[in-house]
């Protein structure tokens, strides 16, 4: 069954964001991580573990030594918008799971920030950018079209 084929049919599972925990069902040792797509980020967890290139290699080695078949995901706290996730207090509660269960798995005890999306400002500003750059490289064959293209207003 294809993916189209299984959101038709009603098995496409739900986008879910919050902390999840990746537990080795044989060794009792686990990982502790959040997301904005939890499902998708235990398929590419699995795809990375696979390609020999997974996120800790404590991780690695488990996957190594039990397979795939020994980690189960644990959908530890769901969060309800996606900028909870990615604020502090999202870390925070991904702090408060790290500190609770001890995952042998990760790094560090510690939690690192997420990935930070620029403002809408900013991605306008960088879009304005890459055009003018564009044009100059194109279309700039004198100083005169290059003073041009910098007056114009975008």
């Amino acid at each position: 069954m294809t993916r189209y084929n299984m959101h038709l049919h009603g098995f496409e599972s739900p986008v879910i964001m919050g902390v999840y925990k990746l537990l080795n069902t044989v060794t009792g040792n686990c990982y502790v991580g959040s997301s904005i797509d939890i499902n998708r980020r235990f398929k590419a967890h699995m795809y990375s573990l696979r390609k020999d290139k997974g996120v800790t290699p404590a991780l690695q080695k488990e996957y190594d030594e039990h397979g795939r078949d020994s980690f189960i995901l644990i959908i530890l706290e769901i969060v309800s918008e996606r900028k909870d996730l990615r604020s502090i207090t999202g870390k925070q509660i991904e702090q408060k799971w790290v500190k609770e269960l001890k995952p042998t798995l990760n790094v560090t005890p510690k939690v690192r920030p997420g990935r930070e999306y620029p403002s809408m400002k900013t991605r306008d500003n960088m879009a304005t950018s890459r055009r003018r750059w564009h044009l100059k490289k194109r279309l700039s064959p004198n100083r005169e079209w290059n003073a041009q293209i910098n007056d114009y207003k975008w």
